[in-house]
């Protein structure tokens, strides 16, 4: 952000609190927080393994949790049902939460928030916004998804952080 959303004066650094420096208008004193995004993704079980896909913007052999956007007005669970029905064609049902993790990068503020969820109704197949959808065991899945944000929520999991089942 350059301008000033409220009256489109230029946003300089300006500091907020000690340690704190944030974008902030010399005009109508509006301060860019730089708030996370809320991302929800699913540690989905399908009887014994999990789902993980592949987005039709990652490249081949990168697989993902199926994850998506909060949107307006749904809380974090709604969203993660949408998103499992939209990208795996089930329903499927929430069990516990295994953890939140921020995800900053040059391009990305995100909060990515993690569940655990079984498949009650169907079998997974992609839609029309993924490539491939495939079920590993829990420990293939890890070694796919290791030193990524998704790998530290699987492997939370795994090691029972929010874990009330087992596989």
């Amino acid at each position: 952000m350059k301008y000033c959303p409220l009256c489109s004066k230029t946003l300089q650094l300006k500091v907020i609190e000690e340690g704190k420096v944030r974008l902030a208008c010399p005009n109508c004193f509006f301060i860019f927080w730089e708030n996370p995004i809320p991302v929800v993704a699913a540690i989905l079980q399908f009887k014994d393994k999990i789902v993980l896909v592949r987005p039709n913007y990652l490249p081949k052999g990168r697989w993902s949790l199926v994850a998506g956007y909060v949107e307006k007005g749904e809380s974090a669970e709604e969203a993660l049902i949408r998103e499992i029905g939209e990208e795996t064609n089930v329903k499927a049902r929430i069990t516990d939460f295994v953890g939140s993790y921020p995800v900053i990068r040059e391009d990305k503020n995100l909060l990515y928030i993690a569940f655990h969820a079984l498949v009650e109704e169907g079998e997974p197949r992609p839609n029309s916004e993924i490539s491939e959808l495939k079920l590993f065991y829990p420990e293939e899945a890890l070694n796919l998804l290791r030193g990524r944000t998704s790998g530290r929520a699987l492997e939370d999991w795994t090691k029972g952080k929010g874990r009330k089942g087992s596989i």
